[in-house]
């Protein structure tokens, strides 16, 4: 679960209601990290739509996964195979004075590495590079439209944490717990 106001919050984005500047000098963008658990030893294969749909987001900068005892980027999808790079082989920054020289030796010398959805291990993080409070919106529209179009969803995108409070506690357990319900001062969420 993404939470909106959390997400406002950490970026300082005008809440939209007029006190804050809303101008493009003065917002922040935010790179989105959520972690997720999409099976129990591997992936849930019924997830699988919704994965292509989100690495093709243009907010999507990639996952961060891999398999048992091995760490990936994921950063594309084809069929049902991830497109990866090992963060583990690096290469040297490209210098802007010589770019156009430097550009042919940026290759992969083991061609497009892939590897079968179904053999990526289930814990994962989806990474989302958001500019402003548009480009959330349009994440919460395209993960409600994952909910219709696949079924599965992997996350939502809320206005504010849902309030657990009394769940599961019947009234008279709330008032040995002396709450009353009417304030949240009483409260503890554990």
């Amino acid at each position: 679960m993404v939470v909106a106001s959390a997400v406002h919050a950490a970026a300082a984005w005008s809440s939209g209601d007029g006190d804050d500047h809303d101008t493009a000098t003065e917002r922040e963008a935010l790179l989105l990290l959520v972690p997720l658990r999409l099976g129990v030893d591997e992936i849930n294969m019924a997830f699988a739509p919704a994965i292509r749909a989100l690495l093709q987001l243009d907010s999507s900068v990639g996952i961060i996964g891999g398999r048992p005892r091995s760490s990936y980027y994921f950063c594309g999808v084809q069929g049902s195979r991830l497109l990866f790079l090992d963060p583990h082989v690096s290469q040297s920054a490209l210098s802007i004075a010589k770019m156009e020289q430097q550009l042919e030796t940026c290759h992969c010398s083991r061609g497009v590495r892939t590897l079968r959805m179904a053999e990526a291990d289930p814990s994962l993080a989806f990474g989302f590079l958001l500019r402003g409070p548009d480009d959330l919106g349009r994440l919460r529209a395209q993960c409600e439209s994952l909910k219709s179009d696949t079924a599965l969803a992997p996350f939502a995108v809320v206005d504010a944490l849902p309030s657990y409070a009394g769940i599961g506690a019947t009234e008279g357990e709330m008032d040995d717990a002396g709450g009353d319900g009417g304030s949240d001062s009483d409260v503890v969420v554990v």
